[in-house]
């Protein structure tokens, strides 16, 4: 069994959208891979379709919705300036980033300040009802403009009122895996409308139920999630619901 089967077999909730306080309100829609290739056993990155591997790619917004002007293949971004209004594609400046399809907004990474993409958190939480039973580590990490974990990040984007708003928090796995383009890598993301994205880990709101002593991450490497110990250094990427 794999270390993410072993987990889940121990889990009293499995939810890696979160779980009692921590849960999501509603599911979010769910985004395209960007995968737009197919593979055979011997190849990837081939051409589609490929004779004796049916079932690759005959499905998704990249088949009905493939416009890249506002997001690879199925994807959909709207630009929104520092006071939260829509930009077009082409803006050479913008400060967060609307999910068409999922509805969340997206902060971008910069190369200093506050929003720093270099910038390295711990992870903290004193909420009990979230936090699985460990807070994690406070101030622990690398960072410009605010205490160096989870938690004091979103108390100074939220002060600071990045496009306008004040109610950015920490995404669960589900939601940050949905700007994942798995087409891409190092890092896998759309970087016309993310860019300053580090390939690395990001941390997310979920802990391990079994592990408290840790939480879960999205890797912009390649694409997946993992979990890591909350002393770890990691980035973060915070999120809002469109209202």
């Amino acid at each position: 069994m794999t270390r993410y089967g072993l987990l889940l077999a121990g889990l009293s909730c499995i939810s890696l959208s979160g779980c009692g306080d921590n849960a999501a309100k509603p599911q979010i829609e769910r985004n395209d891979t960007g995968i737009t290739s197919c593979a055979d056993n011997q190849h990837t990155r081939l051409q589609c379709p490929v004779t004796g591997f049916p079932g690759q790619h005959e499905s998704g917004r990249d088949m009905t919705d493939a416009n890249d002007n506002d997001g690879h293949a199925g994807f959909s971004f709207t630009k929104l300036d520092k006071d939260g209004h829509d930009l077009s594609s082409d803006a050479k400046e913008w400060s967060c980033v609307r999910d068409n399809v999922t509805g969340l907004i997206w902060e971008i990474k910069t190369t200093s300040g506050l929003q720093n993409k270099d910038s390295t958190y711990t992870w903290y939480q004193e909420n009990q009802k979230i936090n699985a039973g460990f807070v994690g580590i406070k101030n622990g990490g690398h960072c410009e403009g605010s205490d160096c974990d989870t938690s004091g990040y979103v108390s100074a984007l939220n002060q600071q009122g990045l496009c306008d708003y004040h109610d950015w928090r920490m995404p669960n796995v589900d939601e940050l895996s949905s700007i994942t383009n798995l087409n891409e890598s190092a890092p896998a993301i759309d970087t016309r409308y993310f860019p300053e994205t580090v390939a690395a880990a990001y941390w997310t709101s979920v802990p391990v139920a079994t592990l408290p002593a840790n939480a879960w991450d999205v890797y912009f490497k390649g694409g997946g999630s993992d979990w890591d110990n909350k002393q770890n250094l990691l980035h973060v990427r915070l999120v809002r619901e469109r209202k």
